[in-house]
């Protein structure tokens, strides 16, 4: 392929042929991107891009790459349709139904919910209570407290559930939580540090939305790759300001911090185990 062709501007080199003017046409909008001319002929049977001579080498480097780009992303199957915010909708139901029983059982009734859930760093590690980690989640100081964590998780848990899909996603949230709320008692041990609240879920959520847009950021291209990466980092900012730094039971910040750390690598390991027994990538998320 070092058809020299005399043209009009001088010699002209066969850089790559493809099978249909229309392949030929695209690949050319590659080099126009490299600031250089381009011209189309009929070549072998098939459609050959020129370009002037001592440009082939670079041009033939760049069409690698590009064509390289092109077949990963192919490679990479788009999100099932089914998979948005319909998908989620029982999950979300779920969730205010579960925080608003547990909160009338807490407030209502003479169980002691409160007692045995919330998470006591000396009930943990003294005594073995491990599931206090989980509860603690489902657990509320006041009505006001409820609403705020309601309304917060309504507003990320969608896009959680169209990334991960619905029950994956929650599952994803709990543990993350809960990692939470274990790493937040272990720093305090042995001193004893008490909490509740699913605010430490809620902050779980930005931080697998943060594990879904790195996943996702090499199949995008130029700064438009960053773009994504904003929304949660913001959000958990905007989270941290709402809720504000008090004595208060019921904020944690110290558990909310670290419940979005251990949502980062929880979920860039999920799509990592599932690129690994399935090939699929993360699905697109709009943000």
């Amino acid at each position: 392929m070092e058809n020299v062709i005399n043209g009009p501007q001088g010699g002209l080199t066969v850089a790559a042929v493809y099978a249909t003017r229309a392949l030929a046409r695209e690949r050319g909008l590659a080099i126009l991107a490299m600031g250089l001319n381009y011209w189309i002929t009929e070549h072998e049977g098939g459609y050959g891009l020129l370009v002037r001579e001592g440009q082939e080498a670079e041009v033939r480097r760049q069409l690698a790459l590009y064509d390289e780009e092109v077949k990963e992303d192919r490679a990479l199957p788009p999100a099932p349709a089914v998979q948005d915010y319909g998908r989620g909708m029982p999950g979300l139901v779920l969730y205010v139904v579960v925080l608003l029983a547990v909160f009338y059982l807490q407030k209502s009734t003479d169980l002691g919910l409160e007692g045995a859930w919330i998470r006591d760093g000396v009930k943990i590690f003294s005594e073995g209570e491990w599931w206090r980690i989980f509860t603690a989640v489902l657990m509320h100081g006041d009505a006001a407290h409820l609403a705020g964590n309601v309304i917060f998780g309504l507003i990320f848990a969608p896009w959680v559930s169209r990334g991960y899909g619905a029950w994956v996603g929650w599952g994803l949230v709990l543990v993350s939580a809960a990692l939470g709320n274990l790493g937040t008692a272990g720093i305090f041990w042995p001193e004893a540090s008490r909490s509740l609240g699913a605010s430490s879920a809620v902050f779980a959520m930005p931080g697998l939305l943060l594990a879904h847009a790195l996943w996702h950021a090499p199949r995008r291209r130029g700064l438009d790759r960053y773009r994504p990466l904003f929304a949660p980092i913001l959000g958990a900012v905007s989270l941290l300001g709402l809720f504000g730094i008090t004595d208060d039971l019921r904020t944690d910040v110290l558990a909310h911090v670290l419940s979005f750390a251990a949502a980062l690598p929880l979920g860039l390991a999920y799509w990592w185990g599932r690129r690994k027994v399935t090939g699929a990538g993360a699905p697109s998320l709009a943000v």
